[in-house]
């Protein structure tokens, strides 16, 4: 489309450009520095029992060994501690076991979906450590709910060209009424919306899946994505109503892919326009 300034304009280009722009700031800005806490560590000679007592008093999974040079290189988890010293529990802090603290909260979804806590590597060493709880915290919150948003502003520019008959033909007739109902309501405010516009985001993750040159956009299998959109659905409710994200360890699992499944079907849909 040609402007009168003989420029090209495209509302969909426009889009897409602000939603991978943002989408970076989410990555890049939300680390794990964040919301990690500081590594408490111990005598290697400590009494095991007492640290495992302490431990538990303060709802602590584990906790640094310190050397005698005074640096971190091991650790010791609070349910192996019995009897003894402590140096007989230490485990050495692995690579694997670790995260820098600049890295983005999304790449803990995939170390914390294996195992319990990760260590943080900051520039003085191993200093902090972060568990799944610390996943409940706000700044992750508001990183998730921003995806969830992200996600539904690709949907938004997937029915762009979706019309009234469309929705009609397409969707449950409550689904259309209540959007139809929201899109009066902010009419009156001048806000320049289609009906479509103000579907829930169940009904833009139905209205998709219901045209296949929509739904390619964001990935090869229709079955697939449609599990994985209304896990989004899941978890963006979730998030609204203030429930805990995962409170066990196979929602954690869930969590994780589901975050997985988002940032693929956002690189797809970046990668098509």
């Amino acid at each position: 489309m040609k402007t009168t300034m003989g420029m090209p304009f495209s509302p969909e280009v426009r889009i897409s450009r602000s939603l991978r722009e943002l989408r970076d700031l989410f990555q890049h800005r939300v680390n794990v520095e964040m919301i990690m806490e500081p590594l408490v560590s111990v005598p290697a000679q400590s009494d095991a029992l007492d640290i495992r007592q302490d431990l538990t008093a303060r709802d602590w999974d584990a906790v640094g060994v310190a050397s005698p040079e005074g640096t971190v290189l091991t650790y010791v988890d609070r349910d192996e501690l019995e009897t003894g010293v402590v140096a007989s529990y230490a485990h050495p802090i692995t690579p694997v076991m670790l995260i820098p603290n600049s890295s983005s909260v999304l790449n803990l979804f995939k170390v914390l979906g294996a195992r319990d806590y990760a260590f943080v590597l900051t520039s003085d060493g191993v200093t902090g450590i972060v568990t799944r709880a610390d996943l409940e915290k706000p700044p992750v919150r508001l990183l998730l709910f921003g995806y969830t948003q992200l996600f539904e502003s690709h949907l938004q520019t997937l029915i762009l060209d979706a019309t009234d008959d469309e929705l009609a033909r397409r969707l449950p007739a409550p689904l259309v009424e209540q959007a139809r109902r929201i899109w009066l309501r902010r009419r009156e405010h001048n806000h320049s919306l289609s009906v479509a516009d103000c579907l829930s985001l169940w009904g833009k993750t139905d209205l998709v899946l219901a045209d296949e040159r929509r739904w390619r956009h964001l990935g090869d299998d229709r079955s697939e994505l449609e599990h994985s959109m209304h896990d989004v659905v899941d978890l963006r409710n979730r998030l609204s109503h203030g429930e805990d994200i995962a409170p066990t360890r196979d929602d954690w699992q869930w969590a994780t892919r589901c975050v997985q499944d988002i940032e693929e079907m956002l690189r797809r849909s970046d990668g098509r326009r």
